[in-house]
């Protein structure tokens, strides 16, 4: 017969409150350990005719506050002539843990309810076994939620990490290129001297100003559904690397706003400086695109110079008006038939 209770404080102030509960129900204190933290109660009895209980209490504090009560029935045995000739054991003692529900409600009643008004709670195996399974079901799937999440914050770091690295080492091999590509573009036997321009240079330009050219597409065509075109941008650069001359050709589908794509790309490019190159350049970078809202692709060709003049050189628009777009379907605007 055993009543589990549940309580916040420690448990050595547990069993003493314990203690004192006990001893103002009448029971006296035959042992109490202070290093397992238990105390059992004296012998006591619940007199029946012919079947009296003994019993005594046990009490420990461990994880909850467990009382214990270990009984025994005493059964007076028929009174014989041959019993008492020979002198036997007229008592007949039955050990037993599992009295009836009325004599444990009688030694168990008076205990829980002292026991409660000292703040300890009623500890029920069954239901109260579900919900501390239910809680620490859900304790160790936040652990797991924590530890998962703690796992990814750990991966992303080592990727970040790892990325930052790839970048520097990139950034630094690109570098080292572009030196070596201008040294190598510095030696070319057709090269008089040494150049006035660098097409290394100018790309290495062009590619950090691509940002600003993908952003001018996007807010132009962006808006537009089934947008794709094909164009070139045509530079025309003094030797203090300003922009002298800029113009823009553009051959797109029929719903394309052309007009505006050309005014803004223009007014962006005119903003882009290069270095100084002593002699007039002529410059020409294609690009192409193609999709639609957020599903837009731009690509730009290799910059290439079409020539390096002493004075202000013809613009590549008069030469190449006519022959850009020979290989470009035309898009026209589609027939409408009438009944």
């Amino acid at each position: 017969m055993v009543r589990t209770f549940e309580y916040t404080s420690t448990r050595e102030e547990a069993l003493k409150e314990a203690q004192i509960v006990f001893e103002k129900l009448g029971y006296k204190i035959s042992s109490y350990d202070e290093v397992d933290n238990y105390f059992t109660t004296e012998l006591r009895i619940i007199n029946r005719l012919f079947r009296p209980i003994y019993y005594v209490t046990f009490v420990t504090a461990q994880d909850r506050l467990t009382v214990i009560v270990y009984s025994e029935v005493r059964t007076f045995r028929r009174a014989s002539r041959v019993g008492f000739a020979s002198g036997s054991e007229q008592v007949m003692q039955d050990a037993s843990n599992n009295l009836g529900d009325r004599f444990q409600r009688a030694i168990f009643d008076p205990i829980t309810e002292a026991i409660e008004l000292q703040g300890f709670a009623r500890w029920d195996r069954v239901k109260d076994s579900q919900r501390e399974d239910v809680a620490i079901r859900e304790a160790e799937d936040l652990r797991q939620m924590a530890l998962t999440k703690a796992r990814e914050l750990e991966e992303a770091y080592i990727s970040n990490e790892r990325n930052n690295r790839l970048k520097a080492y990139n950034e630094n091999q690109e570098e080292q290129r572009f030196v070596a590509m201008r040294e190598g573009e510095h030696h070319i036997e057709f090269w008089p001297e040494t150049p006035n321009w660098s097409i290394v240079a100018i790309s290495k330009i062009l590619h950090r100003h691509h940002a600003e050219f993908d952003s001018v597409f996007r807010d132009v065509l962006m808006p537009h559904r089934d947008v794709s075109g094909k164009g070139a941008m045509l530079w025309i650069l003094g030797p203090n690397g300003r922009v002298a001359d800029v113009r823009v050709l553009i051959r797109s589908s029929f719903i394309t706003p052309e007009n505006d794509l050309r005014d803004r790309l223009v007014s962006t490019l005119r903003s882009v400086y290069f270095n100084d190159g002593e002699q007039y350049l002529r410059l020409r970078q294609g690009f192409s695109f193609k999709g639609n809202y957020h599903n837009l692709k731009i690509q730009y060709e290799r910059p290439i110079m079409t020539g390096i003049f002493p004075v202000y050189p013809v613009p590549d628009i008069d030469v190449l008006a006519d022959t850009f777009f020979v290989n470009w379907p035309k898009q026209q605007m589609p027939a409408i038939l009438k009944n």
